[in-house]
């Protein structure tokens, strides 16, 4: 599945998983900016940020 604009997704850090919306699909089609929810109820905006579960990537849900 490819990220569009607006879809949500996981945002892997260091002070654990956080929801985020795409703010924007970068030409490759798979890195992405991202508006990110933190824990702690900040929000903070990513950019260039690569799929994959590792530390400072995106993924998605998992569907249950």
């Amino acid at each position: 599945m490819k990220p569009s604009i607006g879809r949500i997704v996981h945002y892997n850090s260091s002070y654990g998983v956080a929801a985020a919306i795409v703010t924007h699909v970068h030409t490759n089609g798979e890195t992405v900016n991202l508006q990110v929810f933190r824990p702690d109820g900040k929000i903070a905006h990513m950019t260039c940020i690569e799929p994959g579960k590792h530390l400072g990537g995106w993924n998605w849900p998992p569907r249950e």
